[in-house]
């Protein structure tokens, strides 16, 4: 039996034959599904970003992931195979929050992670019966003692990092932007620390991402991964909440432990804002402190901000800029408020009728899909243009991150690769 995973692109992320991303991943999702493939199966992945796909259709299944931005490639990939007479499932958060659209394109939809359910769906095939319409996962699955990820299958020096760890799933936050609550769960998830340091002393090269959405939430669980890890002298970032900050033994452990830095979302400088979103763990007053103790601990920060919520307007693009180069953040990073299916912002906004269109190509955080309260959607476009542009600006960069400090030679260079990257973003 023969099985190809797939990870489809949108146009423009597409690999066209040039160099290799610095800020490309692998999808992390394919290779643990591959890993959850039982042995005696062809299994194969195709990242649409680091090649072509197979142009023949000699698979017996094929199985394509999408995000929501991500969706309309998927369905002409799935149309595609389908029309070669190659069975097709569709899973991932956009099929799962949107079913009944992804069932138009494909002969199966796997609702919810799919690690315990995709055997049945191999078995279905396997035997003969064929397909069933649908498939859900029953609950959450237990992450212990999952085989790790099939990075074996992935393209060779096709990426800026291939070593992606999954340490954890869910999130304690229900922020009302965010998907993965939705999909993953309210409650931490999290794998035994001695697996996750095998997996990582298993891997080669040096630089590891951790791909969870708040890797240092369960304190107790976070310091002793990094006790576990600290011996294997590997560097790595992360994603984490600003209330991370309170506990400062955290960061030097995580410093310590290899650390390089973390990915915080303030999401805005609005206490209004932050209650609307349900972000009420974030304290404006405390962002500056955050920052300090994060620097304190000798780890680069690169925050994440959201404009086009509404109580923005477009003072607000400019006092989060400003904040920006107060802080000295590291690196900085500005979305378009989008109201991804399954989140409660989107449900809200398309009962009020904001929602301007259902392009789905275009729910990639950098355009404006829906009518904004204090910003006309091009000045909101132009806005967040604009405060790429000045953080990003070789003078942004210099204010931000001297050449001489401690983190200046490494946030120069991510500066500079970021600032090529965004601008290729906006092409």
């Amino acid at each position: 039996m023969k099985i190809l995973l797939v990870a489809p692109c949108k146009e423009g992320q597409r690999w066209k034959g040039r160099k290799k991303s610095r800020f490309l991943w692998p999808p992390a999702a394919l290779t643990l599904l591959a890993s959850a493939t039982p042995p005696g199966v062809d299994v194969r992945i195709a990242d649409e970003a680091t090649g072509p796909l197979p142009d023949d259709g000699d698979w017996d299944l094929a199985g394509i992931t999408a995000l929501t931005a991500s969706a309309p490639r998927a369905y002409a990939v799935a149309d595609a195979f389908r029309e070669k007479g190659v069975p097709v499932i569709l899973g991932g958060i956009h099929a799962s929050f949107r079913p009944g659209e992804a069932a138009e394109h494909a002969d199966a939809v796997f609702v919810g992670e799919a690690d315990d359910g995709w055997k049945d769906v191999i078995e279905d095939v396997r035997s003969g019966r064929g397909l069933k319409p649908r498939y859900e996962a029953q609950g959450y699955p237990d992450l212990a003692g999952r085989p790790f990820p099939r990075r074996d299958l992935l393209a060779k020096n096709a990426y800026g990092v291939i070593n992606t760890v999954m340490a954890s799933r869910g999130c304690p936050h229900n922020c009302a932007f965010c998907s993965t609550t939705r999909f993953m769960g309210p409650k931490l998830r999290t794998r035994p620390v001695e697996e996750v340091a095998r997996e990582i002393a298993s891997l080669n090269g040096r630089i590891v991402i951790f791909t969870d959405d708040n890797l240092l939430a369960h304190k107790r669980w976070a310091r002793d991964l990094m006790e576990a890890i600290r011996p294997l002298k590997k560097r790595w970032v992360a994603q984490c909440s600003v209330e991370a900050a309170r506990h400062p033994e955290l960061l030097d452990a995580a410093k310590r432990a290899g650390g390089m830095g973390l990915l915080l979302g303030f999401e805005s400088l609005s206490p209004e804002n932050l209650k609307d979103v349900k972000k009420g763990v974030n304290k404006v007053e405390d962002y500056l402190d955050a920052v300090r103790a994060f620097h304190d601990a000798g780890l680069f920060v690169q925050g994440s901000f959201i404009f086009g919520l509404d109580a923005d307007t477009p003072d607000m693009v400019d006092r989060t800029v400003d904040f920006v180069f107060q802080a000295r953040l590291e690196g900085a990073n500005f979305s378009v408020l989008t109201p991804l299916p399954g989140t409660e912002v989107f449900n809200r906004l398309e009962k009020e009728g904001r929602i301007r269109t259902f392009d789905w190509s275009l729910y990639d955080k950098l355009n404006v899909v829906f009518e904004p309260r204090g910003f006309t959607p091009e000045a909101l476009q132009e806005a967040v243009k604009s405060a790429y542009r000045r953080v990003y600006s070789l003078r942004g960069i210099f204010k931000r991150v001297p050449l001489l400090t401690r983190n200046g030679p490494l946030g120069w260079a991510y500066n500079l690769n970021y600032r090529r990257g965004v601008m290729r973003g906006w092409e």
